[in-house]
């Protein structure tokens, strides 16, 4: 049975999204979701996140289709054109909505830049004004509301199956510019990203595998794919057991049962040693409101150096007991 898109129910929706996502563990059936989760920060990261998918969105859509892009010069060349974010397009006003939660940097480090529009404007000052012009107060259900029924206008006589998820709606379509933001909105608010009280130890709840590579200088990312996993990033120094100790942070990529994930981990000879551990806020080291994961590389290592770190064969063995 098919349904017009206009008549999609988007909090039936949410509640399919559910049963995709297993909370405790923070994984979820699609590798997508979890990353998303994993990779949150503190407010106002999520409505951020979002603004951006909607400006990606008003780039790329004609005007048409509630969007600013529109053919221009001799050549009819199509631009996003600043000039064309005026109020009466929906994924405007839910632009200002978000833009309104507390915290929100704004966007003057941005450009329209569709392909082959190069040097393209900055939309921060028109939004400025029309935030000036248009005070908003932030309401989560109502930029939701806003994006679908820009969606509706659009596209609402579309054709699509009622239990498809959000960003199943035909997936590099021009619709799914808005079915970026809607899954977005509904995945974030599921996890509570969009809480004022959320923190970065929250997004860092869940099921996490540890590994110790036997040598700083690998690769490190790619040592954790071989074994199914992602790389999130490494415990910092104050929370590992000895000086100079690499302990990769990684969690899941590639399903598989936990036999089979270990089974591989074990016979890889790269990794010394490895621990799943379930994080949660109440336990060490989530219990401190400080704690993160180092990201970006190793700082120091080089094709002839360790840096401030060891090779595995020169420490204790791993894991110790370590608290979760």
């Amino acid at each position: 049975m098919s349904i017009l898109l206009k008549d999609y129910d988007l909090d039936a929706a949410k509640e399919r999204m559910r049963s995709h996502i297993d909370f405790e563990r923070r994984l979820s059936t699609d590798f997508g979701w979890t990353q998303a989760i994993r990779e949150c920060k503190a407010p106002p990261w999520a409505a951020e996140m979002v603004s951006y998918s909607l400006l990606a969105a008003l780039e790329a859509l004609p005007v048409s289709e509630g969007g600013t892009a529109a053919p221009v010069g001799p050549n009819g060349a199509w631009e996003a054109v600043v000039e064309n974010l005026t109020l009466d397009l929906p994924l405007v006003q839910a632009l200002l909505m978000l833009s309104a939660y507390p915290g929100h940097p704004g966007f003057h480090g941005v450009k329209f830049e569709r392909p082959g529009q190069t040097n393209g404007p900055n939309p921060g000052p028109v939004i400025d004004a029309l935030r000036a012009a248009h005070p908003q107060t932030w309401d989560l259900a109502k930029a939701r509301d806003l994006i679908f029924d820009g969606m509706c206008r659009a596209f609402g006589d579309s054709t699509i199956d009622p239990d498809w998820l959000p960003d199943e709606i035909y997936p590099g379509s021009r619709i799914s510019n808005y079915t970026h933001g809607l899954h977005d909105i509904l995945l974030y608010d599921m996890f509570g990203a969009f809480d004022p009280r959320f923190t970065r130890q929250d997004a860092l709840c869940g099921e996490w595998w540890l590994l110790q590579p036997v040598s700083p200088r690998l690769v490190q990312w790619q040592l954790a794919s071989r074994v199914g996993l992602q790389l999130a990033g490494y415990l910092p120094p104050n929370y590992v057991d000895a000086e100079g100790r690499v302990v990769l942070v990684c969690y899941a990529r590639d399903r598989m049962s936990d036999a089979h994930r270990i089974q591989l981990i074990e016979n890889e000879r790269f990794i010394a040693g490895w621990q799943k551990v379930l994080w949660s806020k109440d336990c060490s080291p989530l219990a401190d409101p400080t704690f993160d994961l180092v990201t970006g590389g190793l700082k120091g290592v080089t094709e002839n150096s360790y840096g401030p770190y060891r090779h595995s064969a020169e420490l204790p063995p791993w894991p110790p007991s370590m608290a979760t």
